[in-house]
């Protein structure tokens, strides 16, 4: 069955908190701030935003950051060995592979989508140079569990938390070298470029050293003066922003970034148009989070609410008796540690997964079954296979109200109990 694009009126999979206004002045900010200093005043709002006292490090991407992590941890403890977790985002391995590591994939707790504790414990019988953790969607998870089995075997970790920007995360994994975050578009802080590595203590960064034509080095020198010879690119990059805030239209707009990107590599000055703009829109989108996630926070209790009979198995009146054995199971853990950048379920068995996204598309809203990498065949993942078999996730974000998460809920009911 083919998937209809919705270009009427849709929900987007994670619409940024952004207004029309804050595009508009961050463009021109960028064109006007030859002598102000955009990336220094952004790392101070980042640190204050996360309540972080370490060392912040802003760098063009978030993968580039943790391959730097990774290829330091490496060279300190001699191994190349990488713990990583069978399904997730691709971007984790290939960071990976450009810190010249060797991936080792470990099975997933299948109820919430974090590594399976007992499964790290069996990898870590042998040296690791790091173990990834990563709170997919915001999901909090076996995050604690595994970074203290990780702390009790002497391996560090590193936690890639792109999909859970908020000062909550850090205490969850006190001991991590390194929390990684991205500001890549549909993110909690989609400022279209770049990303920050919080690492604990000290007035440098850890990993500085490995910044060579392996690893990205981080955001050009002459962002700290943002100097933008050029109207063209900061228009570019405030286009794509405009795009993405006001027609919600991702597909478009991944396809304008990457253009923008590709133009960036190609031509110096392009990177320093696209870091000052992206810089200058983040001092306007960091003072909007908190309302973000209290609503995010809103919305996943309303969720709960919703599916709370749904997950104990009851019938729809007028649905078959067999029926009551079809029920919805919540894949966010039992209270809302973080602000969730998606709110995943997993879905009953039988249940025609392509037909019912096909269906909740139709009607506006964008629910994805998130298809990522998956590592290993299912008898050596079972716990994998299974989350990423039944896995939906819904959104959750501010652009959602309580009545779209209502009719969402019934389409979704009516389709399972089918």
């Amino acid at each position: 069955m083919r998937r209809p694009f919705p270009w009427g009126r849709v929900v987007p999979v994670a619409r940024a908190p952004l207004r029309s206004a804050d595009v508009v002045g961050a463009f021109f900010e960028a064109l006007s701030s030859r002598r102000v200093h955009l990336a220094e005043r952004l790392r101070q709002a980042l640190g204050e935003a996360m309540e972080w006292d370490g060392t912040l490090v802003l760098g063009t991407s978030a993968r580039a950051l943790i391959s730097r992590c990774l290829a330091g941890l490496a060279r300190q403890t001699g191994t190349r060995r990488v713990i990583v977790p069978a399904f997730g985002c691709r971007a984790v391995r290939q960071a990976v592979a450009e810190a010249d590591c060797e991936p080792v994939a470990c099975d997933l707790d299948a109820a919430t989508g974090g590594i399976d504790p007992s499964a790290l414990a069996r990898a870590l019988r042998e040296p690791a140079a790091a173990v990834v953790l990563v709170p997919l969607f915001g999901v909090a998870g076996t995050l604690t569990a595994c970074s203290e089995i990780a702390q009790r075997a002497g391996v560090p970790t590193v936690v890639d938390g792109a999909q859970a920007f908020c000062p909550q995360l850090p205490p969850l994994v006190p001991h991590a070298r390194a929390h990684v975050f991205s500001f890549a578009p549909g993110k909690h802080v989609p400022l279209f470029s770049g990303g920050m590595a919080l690492y604990p203590g000290g007035a440098d960064e850890p990993f500085a050293d490995q910044a060579d034509g392996r690893t990205d080095p981080g955001p050009p020198a002459e962002m700290d003066a943002t100097s933008v010879s050029s109207a063209a690119g900061a228009l570019a990059a405030a286009m794509q922003a405009l795009l993405y805030a006001l027609l919600w239209r991702p597909r478009a707009h991944r396809a304008l970034v990457a253009m923008v990107a590709r133009r960036a590599r190609d031509e110096g000055p392009g990177t320093r148009h696209l870091w000052a703009f992206s810089a200058a829109l983040g001092l306007r989108l960091l003072p909007l989070l908190k309302a973000d996630r209290d609503r995010r926070h809103e919305n996943e209790r309303l969720y709960r609410r919703l599916l709370a009979g749904w997950t104990e198995g009851t019938t729809r009146p007028g649905s078959s008796r067999g029926a009551a054995h079809r029920s919805v199971q919540l894949a966010c853990g039992e209270s809302p540690a973080l602000p969730l950048l998606r709110f995943p379920i997993l879905l009953p068995e039988g249940t025609a997964r392509e037909r019912l996204i096909v269906r909740l598309w139709q009607q506006g809203f964008w629910v994805s079954e998130t298809n990522y990498g998956l590592d290993g065949d299912q008898e050596a993942f079972p716990g994998a296979w299974d989350y990423r078999r039944r896995l939906l996730t819904l959104p959750v974000h501010a652009g959602m109200g309580s009545e779209d998460i209502h009719r969402l809920v019934d389409l979704l009911c009516s389709e399972v109990m089918r």
